[in-house]
């Protein structure tokens, strides 16, 4: 894993702060070999998550560059013999030779894009605050956080890296208070988004409109206490409603099976 650069006690999320320039050695090789080259060269490739190990070489159509792991260094490509560099393992440096193959330096930039909200709050937060608070509960667009106090001074720096990192929410809140209520809601702060807390939440098969402030954890409990009707107090835009309901039931309960299974 590569970490980002580190930027401790930042409040206010720059995102230029975090880019990471690799020089790295490559093998220039004829695409044909590619696949023979990855194969023999398995224990040394770069092997990075999100980032490939094959990429375009800007001196020629015909070759391809493949990217060799950072114990190898960029200096592999400034004349060293084959046989001297130690980080490659024997099978990688007599295919090297065999096909007569050379060391070429190659530079991969990294940005702030690359990294999780997890590895970007551990660059940022002080280390003595201990694990960083990238979990949250979601409702609908809407992620809810419940910092410590001690997270408080960066509560909006970690709402808008939250935000950035998960593209389905478009609202990061922190919970103020208690859930003590009787109807189970709370007091919250947009920490980061659109200040929208209404949320549409598909819930066995229906779709409910939620407050972002509501509990969502009691939600199945509280959905079923639907009250009675008589049949004769139905509208018949109701029935033909409810109609499409019950037939709509199975087929989410079916696909709920298959994605269990």
């Amino acid at each position: 894993m590569i970490p980002p650069p580190v930027h401790r006690g930042i409040t206010v999320l720059n995102r230029d702060l975090f880019r990471q320039t690799l020089n790295l050695a490559a093998v220039r090789i004829p695409a044909p070999l590619i696949t023979q080259c990855l194969k023999v060269l398995a224990k040394d490739l770069f092997n990075q998550p999100k980032l490939r190990n094959v990429v375009g070489d800007a001196e020629s159509t015909t070759t391809k560059c493949v990217l060799l792991k950072t114990e190898i260094g960029p200096e592999a490509a400034l004349g060293t013999p084959i046989a001297d560099l130690e980080p490659l393992s024997k099978e990688s440096k007599e295919f090297i030779e065999k096909e007569g193959l050379g060391i070429v330096s190659q530079t991969i930039e990294l940005k702030y894009e690359y990294w999780t909200a997890d590895e970007i709050l551990r660059a940022i937060l002080p280390e003595d605050l201990g694990e960083v608070p990238s979990s949250f509960t979601v409702t609908g667009h809407i992620a809810h956080m419940n910092l410590r106090d001690e997270f408080l001074p960066w509560k909006t720096l970690i709402g808008q890296i939250i935000l950035d990192k998960n593209r389905n929410i478009t609202s990061v809140v922190n919970k103020l208070d208690v859930i003590d209520s009787t109807f189970r809601n709370f007091r919250m702060e947009v920490l980061a988004g659109e200040d929208n807390m209404i949320a549409e939440v598909v819930r066995d098969p229906s779709c409910v409109m939620y407050s972002g402030s509501f509990h969502i954890g009691l939600a199945r409990s509280h959905l079923p206490s639907i009250p009675k009707y008589a049949a004769r107090e139905w509208l018949p835009l109701q029935v033909r409603f409810l109609a499409g309901l019950l037939e709509l039931a199975p087929a989410h309960r079916a696909r709920s099976t298959r994605q269990d299974v």
